[in-house]
């Protein structure tokens, strides 16, 4: 559904490493490829990317401080 360069900036499936991929036409999703796990539905693609991309463990996120 979207260009390279989008696909290209989501992060491995945080679960099983699988390959995520953008879902939806008005809204949008990421879900992974192999186990199907998604985040929830957002208005942009940009915020289903930022979605996908956050993780809870990763240093200078607001859960660890």
């Amino acid at each position: 559904m979207a260009g390279g360069k989008r696909m290209s900036e989501l992060k491995p499936c945080p679960f099983c490493e699988g390959e995520a991929e953008i879902k939806g036409r008005v809204r949008h999703w990421i879900e992974c490829g192999k186990c199907f796990t998604t985040t929830d539905m957002h208005k942009t693609v940009e915020q289903a990317i930022d979605a996908w991309n956050t993780r809870v463990n990763e240093k200078g996120n607001d859960a660890n401080e």
